[in-house]
């Protein structure tokens, strides 16, 4: 194990099987070690122990709502309208990234008036494979 510095072996010294000896080895990257802990597990028999491995780890933060234009809500009239409001108030450009940047501006903020945003959902889903 010497020759793979980043990984530690968590084995206690405790006897992983019943005729005695550590057979059975326990290893993690050493980014975790202080999260981590190996006991064996006194019912969890065969001619081995079982081997609980124990990783404590806060929890994590649910992930932020982003909401979306929900289009199937969309006053797509107004939308068009307004587009066409708003690009025939400026003015040509030859630069073509400038071009690019004010067309996307355009679309955002005519959205953002003629579209409304999806919701956060309260409902929780389970994850599919427990």
């Amino acid at each position: 194990m010497a020759s793979i510095p980043e990984v530690v072996l968590f084995n206690t010294g405790e006897s992983t099987h019943l005729a005695g000896g550590v057979l059975d080895l326990s290893f993690a990257s050493i980014n975790i070690t202080q999260n981590v802990t190996q006991t064996t597990h006194p019912q969890l028999v065969s001619d081995h122990f079982g081997t609980c491995i124990t990783l404590k780890i806060h929890k994590l933060a649910k992930p932020k709502h982003n909401p979306r234009w929900n289009t199937r809500k969309g006053e797509w009239l107004l939308f068009k309208q307004t587009l066409a409001e708003h690009l025939s108030n400026t003015t040509r450009l030859e630069d073509l990234n400038l071009l690019e940047q004010r067309l996307t501006t355009a679309f955002h903020t005519v959205a953002n008036k003629t579209i409304p945003l999806t919701k956060a959902t309260k409902q929780h889903y389970k994850d599919w494979w427990y």
